[in-house]
């Protein structure tokens, strides 16, 4: 994860100096279940671009989310994808880049970056899923692990969300952000 990487090289130089993490950075990938490990690179790079989602129009993108056509949500999701050539939707990360991004996110260690973040005592902020219960499970083992090396961290469980807690919980989860950030001033 670049941003915890970042953070334990310069935490004074990434930011307001304060860490609110949703549903990740508490975990080393390598250690879930089902961490693929054995994949090459070309692999996923393919696979990534294999999985990337493919929508005929606006009214697939409100049909896959289940909300109304006029919710932000729409709009926002909408952000994410690109004409794919043909009339229809794709989304905008391409294998080139997802590839990567999951090759080396199953082989960096998130818990390496801990000590340099407790050791600068930075307000931490770790939001986890519950949903479903085998996440909640893997969460609540990487919790106890992230805990116990950032002491200052504030750990919440968000009932009913899954691994996409912010679109999962959109109000609450913004009004949770901002009013753990006003408590820090």
């Amino acid at each position: 994860m670049a941003p915890s990487r970042a953070t334990s090289r310069r935490p004074t130089r990434t930011g307001c100096g304060r860490w609110s993490w949703s549903d990740s950075g508490h975990l080393d990938y390598a250690d879930t279940p089902g961490a693929d490990l054995t994949s090459s690179l070309a692999d996923l790079v393919q696979r990534g671009e294999e999985r990337r989602l493919r929508l005929a129009d606006r009214a697939a993108v409100v049909d896959l989310l289940g909300v109304p056509d006029d919710d932000v949500l729409v709009d926002a999701f909408l952000e994410g994808l690109c004409p794919d050539g043909e009339g229809g939707l794709v989304s905008r990360t391409p294998g080139s880049a997802a590839g990567p991004a999951m090759y080396h996110l199953a082989r960096s260690r998130q818990s390496d970056t801990w000590p340099a973040i407790a050791r600068h005592d930075l307000p931490t902020l770790l939001l986890l899923a519950t949903s479903p219960p085998a996440a909640r499970a893997v969460n609540e083992e990487g919790a106890a692990r992230f805990a116990a090396a950032l002491p200052q961290a504030e750990i919440r469980w968000v009932p009913g969300a899954t691994h996409s807690l912010v679109t999962d919980e959109r109000e609450r989860f913004g009004a949770t952000v901002a009013e753990w950030l006003s408590g820090l001033d």
